[in-house]
């Protein structure tokens, strides 16, 4: 009755290498990280309703671009006036 106990001990000694092992490597920055040179440049999309809101105040400050600079993407910003249009359908 004592091979139970070491049986999961050692189960779990395994199953926590596993998960470290796991952990670390998603968390490695290899050869594919982000941020190469040789990757083409992407854009990303913002739509903003005007407005006094987080998005405005992150464009204003050039949080967005900054970030994404890093990443090799630029940003565009788009503004309109309500939602309904947004999706092409006036609802009003």
């Amino acid at each position: 009755m004592k091979a139970a106990p070491r049986f999961k001990k050692i189960s779990l000694l395994i199953l926590m290498t596993i998960i470290g092992t796991l952990l670390l490597s998603a968390c490695s920055g290899g050869a594919g990280s982000s941020g190469e040179s040789g990757k083409e440049k992407a854009t990303v999309n913002i739509a903003v309703n005007g407005g006094l809101n987080l998005l405005s105040i992150a464009k204003n400050k050039g949080w967005f671009e900054e970030e994404f600079k890093k990443v090799n993407a630029d940003v565009q910003w788009h503004e309109f006036q309500s939602s309904a249009t947004t999706f092409g359908r006036n609802y009003y």
